[in-house]
């Protein structure tokens, strides 16, 4: 998976993988969001920059849609996982297994085993910690707390003094 393919529209991300987008705002973004969520930030968010600057981005569109999942904001998900899917064909083969992966945890009709056996696919190719937080953050969303969008308040989930 590292290095499959360079040139022909794919760059690599922070972590040696392939992707395929001919746009290094749009690696910037992936590998911005990848550091805010393996250090659990608050801007999480800047994945979103990611597809508004390669919409054709399979791994910016997942990473996208499993944001909006944890987010408290699902409406949008279904409109990031799409064009990911749209797309996948022209996927690298990294790619792919992100997009199985997050496309299994947030199936309507999860199929826990299935869920388990994608995620384990993204641990096994090097992306463990990422894929293990990200997958928490999709399965307990509660535990989460990302920055509002703009024009939202915080939800306060504790008690005010």
């Amino acid at each position: 998976m590292v290095g499959e393919g360079k040139g022909d529209g794919v760059k690599v991300d922070r972590w040696g993988y392939s992707v395929r987008t001919s746009s290094d705002a749009c690696i910037s973004s992936i590998n911005s969001y990848y550091q805010q969520v393996l250090t659990h930030g608050r801007k999480q968010s800047v994945i979103l920059e990611a597809p508004i600057h390669d919409e054709d981005c399979v791994l910016a569109n997942t990473l996208a849609a499993a944001y909006f999942v944890s987010s408290g904001n699902p409406s949008r998900t279904l409109f990031h996982l799409s064009s990911a899917q749209y797309r996948l064909k022209d996927a690298t083969s990294y790619e792919k297994t992100v997009f199985d992966a997050i496309s299994s945890l947030i199936a309507k009709d999860r199929d826990d085993v299935a869920a388990v056996d994608s995620h384990s696919k993204v641990e096994h190719s090097g992306g463990g910690n990422l894929a293990l937080e990200i997958s928490d953050q999709i399965t307990m969303p509660e535990l989460v707390s990302p920055e509002p969008e703009a024009g939202t308040e915080r939800r306060s989930s504790g008690n005010v003094g």
